[in-house]
């Protein structure tokens, strides 16, 4: 049975995280993983504390639950995509999203890593503050790159800023079409142009991880 990565987002308050645990039923082995934000306050680190010491009793009755939480820049949303992206997937498993806690920043976040890894994913939900009931979040193929778009991504990637001229002679074609292909790919926040003359072109940080994402997606 595939290992279940089960992905929280945390806030000042363990309620929610606390019930939502107790409604899953449990195979043992789960994997817990908390987004919670880089500036520790006494509330935060309290709710932490409890939902350790929540997990440790579990093991102490022959379960064997592991829990990492990763600590993210609610500052820069880009940032913290990618602390979460690359310390998620790395993980072998399936993965459930709950986005019902935390900061809305860290729900944003957990959303589009989610859409990143939604080959992986069988599962994103939230509660209604209303009536705390569970709605499911559907994931849309969104951010899929063009072919053409990925050929320019991974040549600026090896090759680190190069030219639309470069770019061209590179993958052979015309430096027309790679400048049509270029201004999408900068109106979409992957690539970013420098000042000088002739412009150079690199990745962002968002570019990075969806050049990356296609490539895992292609061996999924």
């Amino acid at each position: 049975m595939t290992k279940r990565i089960i992905v929280f987002t945390l806030g000042f308050d363990a309620t929610a995280v606390l019930a939502r645990i107790t409604e899953i039923a449990l195979q043992g082995d789960e994997e817990f993983v908390f987004l919670i934000p880089t500036k520790a306050t006494e509330r935060s680190e309290n709710t932490i504390l409890t939902i350790q010491q929540f997990i440790n009793s579990l093991n102490t009755r022959g379960l064997k639950i592991i829990y990492e939480f990763i600590r993210v820049n609610e500052n820069s949303v880009s940032d913290a995509i990618q602390t979460t992206y690359d310390k998620l997937s790395t993980k072998n498993g399936s993965f459930i999203f709950d986005l019902s806690g935390g900061l809305r920043a860290l729900v944003i976040v957990g959303y589009i890593v989610a859409q990143l890894l939604r080959n992986r994913v069988h599962e994103v939900s939230s509660r209604l503050e209303s009536s705390n009931e569970k709605v499911i979040i559907p994931l849309f193929d969104l951010t899929r790159p063009t072919q053409a778009e990925i050929r320019i991504l991974d040549k600026i990637n090896r090759d680190k800023e190069l030219t639309q001229k470069e770019i061209a002679e590179n993958i052979d074609r015309k430096v027309s079409s790679v400048a049509r292909v270029l201004t999408d790919l900068e109106a979409k926040g992957f690539v970013i142009k420098s000042n000088g003359k002739p412009s150079r072109y690199a990745l962002t940080k968002i570019g990075s991880l969806i050049l990356k994402s296609s490539s895992e997606l292609k061996h999924c």
